[in-house]
């Protein structure tokens, strides 16, 4: 199984956690709160593509 989704937006700091110290990213889909959007990495709705 595997899933499909796009990049829609980068929050302004959604990269600030990709250093040595946290090195992780948040991915939250389109509807994501505009509190959380701008640390976020947004995308669409995942589809199920199966093999």
């Amino acid at each position: 199984m595997k899933y499909q989704a796009t990049i829609t937006g980068l929050g302004a700091c959604a990269l600030d956690f990709l250093d040595e110290c946290c090195n992780f990213i948040i991915i939250f889909n389109e509807d994501a709160p505009s509190e959380l959007a701008d640390i976020s990495v947004l995308h669409t709705k995942c589809e199920v593509k199966e093999d």
